[in-house]
């Protein structure tokens, strides 16, 4: 990574302050975030009004068009 010396400075006095060795401060930080990052990416957020529109939906009788999707059994399974 290319860092700024600013930013390099920072991140020593980091991992520093946790009596952490560098490398160690840099992947647990690096893992944090990247699980978090990939949380937050899978996770959908809906308003009141559209949660209760959705569940709607979902509690409709299916199609004609749903039911054949759902009964096709595909070669591989």
């Amino acid at each position: 990574m290319r860092l700024t010396e600013q930013e390099k400075q920072l991140i020593e006095r980091a991992s520093a302050a946790t009596g952490s060795r560098l490398t160690t401060w840099c992947i647990n930080n690096l893992l944090a975030d990247a699980k978090r990052d990939l949380h937050a990416n899978n996770i959908i957020q809906l308003s009141d009004e559209a949660f209760e529109e959705f569940v709607e939906h979902l509690d409709e009788p299916l199609t004609d068009a749903q039911k054949q999707f759902l009964a096709y059994q595909p070669e591989w399974a």
